[in-house]
């Protein structure tokens, strides 16, 4: 199974923006979307040691396979995506 984990806070602007186009490209591919926000629980985001947001991490058979990090293009992070 593909996994993307979007990391968010809500008073992050750029994460608003980029969240909708990670969900529509994440259905497109058939790619399981979670979104977590780090206010709501904190002790899973420091787990996942997300230190800024938006952060972006990709799973393939519950296995971290890649991270895009803040202030990511998206560009970026529709590449890596799409690579997943």
């Amino acid at each position: 199974m593909k996994v993307v984990r979007y990391f968010s806070a809500p008073w992050c602007a750029p994460c608003k923006q980029l969240r909708s186009l990670v969900e529509k490209l994440c259905a497109d591919r058939g790619l399981v979307f979670e979104f977590h926000n780090i206010e709501q629980a904190p002790d899973f985001a420091a787990k996942n040691d997300v230190r800024g947001v938006p952060t972006i991490d990709l799973f393939r058979d519950g296995s971290l396979v890649g991270r895009v990090n803040p202030g990511a293009s998206w560009r970026q992070v529709k590449k890596q995506v799409e690579a997943l």
